[in-house]
């Protein structure tokens, strides 16, 4: 994760988070929410115009506040590494569930093949859709309350609307 931060620009830059400008024009052309002066910034200097589509507003709201409302290249980045642990954890524990004679070898090397891709770390960095998508997917589950079950893949779906061919 720090080499990664560190040849994309560092922990202030947005260089790591793929398709930002699009979905954060969302939160500037969709809402009404006072947003910081990064966050204008930010939206000014990147504006090429209207889009005929409007962005995702599902992953908008849940990826983009930390820039939008708290200006924070770095809280987009900390809830990002944070998610991302969550994820390794989980696939850990799921591992050890659906196949309880891998040994402890064989997952930490199949933890450390995922934390050595660096498209698993640049997009649980950035808090891109498919990492949110499948963030949501592998905590649904994991969890044995079907309200909660429901709620992850929903949110899954909503994210990622190619979400099903995933499933």
């Amino acid at each position: 994760c720090t080499l990664t931060i560190f040849f994309s620009g560092g922990l202030n830059t947005l260089e790591i988070t793929t398709d930002f400008h699009h979905y954060h024009r969302f939160w500037h052309e969709y809402t009404n929410f006072p947003l910081s002066d990064f966050s204008i910034d930010t939206y000014q200097s990147s504006h090429e115009g209207d889009m005929d589509w409007m962005p995702n507003p599902i992953y908008s709201l849940i990826a983009l506040f930390p820039i939008a409302i708290f200006g924070s290249p770095i809280l987009l980045k900390l809830i990002g590494f944070i998610c991302g642990s969550i994820y390794l954890l989980t696939i850990k524990d799921l591992c050890k569930y659906l196949k309880p004679n891998f040994s402890v070898w064989q997952i930490n090397f199949l933890l450390i093949g995922i934390c050595g891709n660096r498209w698993f770390i640049k997009e649980s960095l950035g808090l891109s859709t498919m990492f949110l998508c499948s963030f949501f997917f592998i905590i649904s589950l994991s969890v044995s309350n079907n309200l909660l079950r429901s709620l992850f893949l929903s949110l899954s779906m909503v994210i990622r609307p190619n979400f099903i061919i995933f499933f």
